[in-house]
């Protein structure tokens, strides 16, 4: 593993973005505010369907997830 990890948040309103980039050989643990009935989602899909990212847990208050190396771009709503 070799470079940076890199991250960059917004938020608008109600809506939080939150953009990562991970470098190559490397996982990170990524997590999200994300209340119940909170939407996540990462570049427009679900995560269920977002390749590269795995749900490891979701608490009352927040989603835990794995995610590999790469660029991502998660919605929280």
């Amino acid at each position: 593993m070799r470079g940076p990890v890199e991250s960059h948040w917004s938020r608008w309103g109600r809506v939080l973005s939150l953009r990562v980039a991970i470098p190559a050989g490397a996982t990170a643990e990524v997590i999200l505010p994300a209340g119940a009935g909170a939407r996540v989602t990462e570049s427009g899909r679900e995560l269920a369907q977002a390749v590269g990212v795995r749900v490891l847990q979701r608490e009352e208050s927040a989603v835990v997830l794995e995610v590999l190396s790469g660029e991502y771009r998660f919605c929280v709503e």
